[in-house]
């Protein structure tokens, strides 16, 4: 599927309101750990094919390499998050990290807090994913050994 090119940083809905469009937030990418762990996997944002890479400096790289287009990425609460808005040709508005801060959960960020990184590939779409996570009567016969006891 080919996606639409973005053109502004707002997308008018009539009447004078406004929306953001998709390509200018943060997306996350990956768990920065499962990165670290696996290598690196290959990751995929839209369709596109993205290359991830540690430098040195021990900041991210995300890169289309087929474009040999490099992304402006960030690490945040374990997360990689990337700003796609250049894979759509698009180079503005700039990323704007106080809109990826009201994202995060600031109690994530406090001294002694702990937190799990945990992800599973799953053969489904958002389709069943929303029915599960909508539909809590699944939990008892699905779950029975772990969450449900």
């Amino acid at each position: 599927a080919t996606l639409p090119l973005a053109r502004s940083p707002r997308s008018s809905l009539g009447g004078g309101a406004t929306c953001a469009l998709w390509t200018h937030q943060w997306w996350p990418l990956v768990f920065e750990a499962a990165a670290l762990d696996r290598g690196a996997p290959p990751q995929d944002l839209f369709g596109v094919p993205l290359d991830l890479r540690k430098s040195g400096g021990g900041e991210w790289t995300v890169c289309d390499k087929s474009r040999n287009l490099e992304l402006p990425s960030v690490v945040r609460q374990g997360i990689v998050w990337v700003w796609p808005s250049a894979l759509f040709g698009d180079s503005s508005p700039s990323p704007d990290l106080s809109q990826l801060e009201r994202l995060l959960v600031p109690q994530l960020d406090e001294p002694g807090v702990l937190f799990v990184d945990y992800f599973r590939d799953l053969p489904m779409d958002s389709t069943v994913l929303c029915e599960n996570v909508l539909d809590p009567s699944h939990l008892p016969f699905t779950h029975h050994l772990t969450i449900s006891r």
